[in-house]
């Protein structure tokens, strides 16, 4: 909104505003409350383009502030890198075209170098974190990076499906769609990109357009504002084209900031159109009316917003409470001494048999367990998760704990040297007929689908299977449900090393 203020006035903060309300209703109150690296930098990223415009309009007071947002998207998300990457190129050509406009000596060239030496060292300051890990690891996370893009380890969707999913994420009618609640229609339209790209071409021509018309207008700022929508549009068709394996929708969520940028745009190379051909007195009545419309966008939907958070819960709450509830009797087994446990002054690992949500609940353990006091960690396979100074291994631990979900705690039973210190049975009597009930149609499905090799992953990797693209979509809702339902949950305690 401040960099609103410096490009367009109390008009423009109003129209931002507006913007930032859709987007915000868009996404849902999930994905914005949810401390999950993949949403954090979704506003940021608008910031970003903002900062960009503003420095090819010649604030050049704004270059700091889109170093900032630039290197904060790119090192929490790597779908940021090439994109942020693509912007910093688009702001260093406009701040040479900047230095050459300005004649050698002058105050304006001064200006430019300044801020530019400023920035630079900011942006020098904001990556020594990882440019030291890269100079004293090997590999470091940077050449990880580099070799995960560079070599993927399967192929790239490729051009024509990045213009197909680009098209997809500018149906702007997804904005307006959905009232304010956990999960908004943007984070549906990402999660399942399918549908006719013709809306998203629609939009493109009108916005083709209204770029060439702020061309006729004269005015710079939103001609400007037009050539940061182009190079969000090119870096985002490439940026997507690159997408290989499964097309998650958390790897495109950033589109939406550029197409509402885009409707920014166009909305107001419209007004300006609009105005000019209206004599002065309609002019301005036209002006208050477009923006009260976009100011009670902004409160009513604020209003809503509110109300809406009143009733979110924490994402996955049926992980949060299985969870939950096996940590206190975990805790005081472990004080208590049980089996291998020597009380707070052991060392333990936390490892898991986890035949439904791929040990996302054993790191939780961890936390918890950490937080109670006690020194607990998880082998070096997990050590990227978990940090490196949490990894403990089997050898050097006083005792094992084991979670264990659905099958799994079954077969740790059998285990002698196994005790079990905690279990919970997430269903009741109604859910556990319902689960039977998914499970034999689940199965019957991928069998009658030529699936068979799946079909053990029904009971050993639940959500593996559900994301494996050969499985059909009504499949894919039952297995959902299944996950949504739980399984039985355990814990145990054993000496160290003991496995199934």
């Amino acid at each position: 909104l401040a960099v609103a203020a410096r490009r367009g006035g109390a008009r423009l903060v109003i129209a931002v505003g507006a913007l930032l309300m859709l987007l915000t209703s868009g996404y849902g109150l999930t994905v914005l409350t949810q401390p999950w690296n993949p949403y954090l930098p979704l506003l940021w990223w608008v910031v970003l383009l903002l900062a960009v415009w503003s420095v090819a309009c010649d604030d050049l007071a704004m270059l700091p502030v889109a170093v900032f947002a630039g290197s904060l998207c790119a090192q929490t998300h790597v779908p940021y890198l090439g994109l942020a990457l693509g912007l910093g190129a688009v702001t260093l050509a406009t701040l040479g075209l900047a230095w050459r406009r300005a004649a050698p000596g002058s105050r304006d060239r001064r200006r430019v170098a300044r801020c530019g030496a400023a920035s630079l060292a900011l942006g020098v300051v904001l990556w020594l974190p990882p440019l030291v890990d890269q100079a004293i690891n090997d590999p470091g996370n940077l050449r990880a990076i580099v070799d995960h893009v560079a070599t993927p380890s399967q192929e790239p969707v490729g051009l024509g499906r990045g213009v197909e999913l680009t098209l997809l994420h500018l149906d702007v009618s997804e904005f307006v769609t959905s009232y304010p609640g956990s999960d908004g229609s943007l984070l549906g339209a990402s999660s399942d990109p399918t549908g006719s790209i013709l809306p998203g071409l629609a939009v493109v021509a009108i916005w083709v357009v209204a770029a060439a018309a702020s061309l006729r207008l004269g005015s710079r700022v939103l001609v400007q504002l037009h050539l940061v929508v182009a190079a969000g549009l090119v870096l985002g068709v490439v940026a997507i084209a690159r997408i290989f394996g499964k097309e998650w929708f958390y790897l495109m969520l950033w589109a939406w900031g550029v197409a509402g940028l885009l409707l920014l745009a166009t909305g107001w190379t419209a007004l300006l159109v609009v105005s000019l051909l209206l004599p002065p007195p309609r002019r301005r009545r036209a002006t208050d009316l477009a923006t009260g419309l976009l100011l009670a966008v902004t409160v009513v939907g604020s209003v809503a917003f509110t109300a809406g958070a009143v009733d979110v819960d924490p994402p996955e709450p049926h992980l949060s409470s299985t969870l939950g509830r096996v940590v206190t009797p975990t805790v005081a087994a472990l004080e208590r001494g049980d089996g291998a446990a020597t009380g707070r002054d052991g060392h333990y690992v936390v490892m898991w048999s986890d035949s439904f949500y791929f040990g996302s609940q054993g790191y939780g353990l961890v936390s918890e367990l950490e937080r109670a006091g006690f020194d607990v960690g998880t082998p070096g396979t997990w050590h990227v998760p978990i940090t490196d100074h949490r990894v403990i291994e089997p050898a050097d631990a006083t005792a094992a704990i084991h979670f264990a979900t659905g099958d799994f705690v079954g077969r740790w039973r059998a285990v002698s040297d196994a005790i079990e210190v905690a279990f919970v049975e997430p269903r009741n009597a109604t859910q556990r007929a319902e689960f039977a009930d998914l499970r034999s149609a689940v199965i019957d499905d991928l069998r009658s689908g030529g699936l068979d090799d799946l079909v053990p992953a029904v009971d050993g990797n639940l959500f593996g299977a559900s994301i494996d693209e050969r499985v059909s979509a009504r499949t894919q809702r039952w297995m959902a449900r299944m996950l949504e339902l739980g399984e039985p949950t355990a814990v145990f305690i054993t000496p160290p090393g003991t496995s199934l």
